[in-house]
């Protein structure tokens, strides 16, 4: 249902930090105040999480880690994987990609300000109380970013780092937790921007964000519902340079998601660092599906169909016709690969994420992860 006036609505606003049933019609919808116990429709099956908390080195990902998803994370080891990938076909990874393993997040959560409230979120037995839970949820943020992080992952962060070209990094979830199969955590979990000797943007306040966000509300709460095991749930971080300057952003999906048994890949695209996922309101982004006919890879076998426009474009596309059909070839190639490194049948579609950067238009794809329809 969508109802527009549910700001405006006094009945509704009434209801506000209430428990309530609300009951859906054909053409109708009942809202009241209840008592009555909410039924949590939680995945009876619990998930469990690996944790190898035995990886202490920050983690460089120029070589593919061996079970790295283990101890950095799904979102990490695919970067690897991507990298590697990169010196096959002709496109480009964000530089100076290293991981942060699940170990540092680990002790940091085990300090005595941390733990307790962790603790008692996990084994409240009342969990239809959203109030009281929201509430312990902050207190975990809050703890998380009032203790200091290990000084030597710092240290190792500041060597690793001392010699790059760039200054300015993103560090990015890469729980145990998402980039899953069955499971991608899309948006649940918070990336941050780290600026090398900077005294405000440091390293140690963007990696407390991140870590932070393993309690977020949205996090917490998809994780109840899909039955994901909330015990032994790890943050490691994905860090590479930042893009301040891209000239566009996107998503692609390996499949034709309007067309069943159609070919081609799905993309969502946006003018400059302009959210895809998470667009201001009244901004339009691109959208297009684009094909191969007969698989091949003339230009005159291409076609492109487009469902809309940018309007931070003018409504112009925000690609030239040989950089779709470069990204069309890039992306199905990645499939493959992708397929061949996770052991699974290489049929089955990948959802990537991509940028356009510098003077030469440079392809980066700065994430890959199964496309869970």
């Amino acid at each position: 249902m969508a109802y527009t006036l549910a700001f405006k609505d006094e009945n509704i606003q009434k209801l506000l930090s209430k428990k309530v049933e609300l009951k859906i019609e054909v053409d109708t919808f009942f809202i009241k105040e209840t008592n009555k116990k909410i039924v949590v429709k939680a995945n009876s099956k619990t998930k469990k999480l690996t944790i190898d908390n035995s990886i202490t080195d920050l983690v460089d990902l120029s070589k593919i880690p061996k079970k790295g998803v283990n101890y950095i994370g799904s979102k990490a080891q695919n970067m690897a994987y991507l990298i590697a990938i990169s010196k096959e076909i002709s496109f480009k990874t964000p530089e100076d990609a290293h991981a942060i393993p699940f170990y540092y997040y680990s002790k940091h959560i085990q300090k005595e300000s941390i733990s307790p409230l962790i603790n008692e979120l996990l084994t409240f037995p009342k969990k239809d109380s959203t109030v009281w839970i929201n509430q312990q949820l902050k207190r975990i943020r809050d703890a998380i970013k009032k203790e200091p992080v290990d000084s030597e992952l710092l240290s190792k962060l500041n060597l690793a780092f001392k010699n790059a070209k760039f200054k300015n990094f993103r560090f990015r979830s890469s729980t145990n937790a998402e980039d899953l199969d069955d499971f991608n955590g899309a948006g649940l979990y918070d990336s941050k921007t780290g600026i090398l000797g900077d005294s405000i943007k440091t390293f140690e306040k963007a990696i407390k964000q991140v870590w932070a966000s393993v309690w977020n509300e949205a996090s917490y709460n998809e994780r109840e519902l899909f039955g994901i095991d909330q015990q032994n749930i790890a943050m490691g971080v994905l860090v590479h340079r930042s893009f301040p300057d891209e000239l566009a952003n996107g998503v692609v999906i390996t499949k034709n998601i309007f067309r069943q048994n159609f070919p081609g890949i799905t993309v969502n695209i946006q003018k400059g660092e302009n959210s895809v996922v998470k667009p201001e309101k009244g901004e339009i982004c691109e959208q297009f599906t684009a094909y191969h006919f007969n698989s091949g890879t003339n230009d005159d076998d291409f076609d492109v169909d487009y469902t809309s426009n940018s309007n931070l474009n003018d409504n112009e596309p925000l690609l030239s016709r040989k950089e779709m059909s470069r990204l069309f070839m890039v992306s199905k190639k990645i499939e493959e690969r992708m397929y061949r490194y996770w052991r699974k049948n290489q049929f089955h579609p990948v959802d990537m994420e991509f940028k356009i950067v510098g003077e030469n238009r440079d392809l980066y794809i700065k994430q890959v992860r199964p496309f869970n329809d």
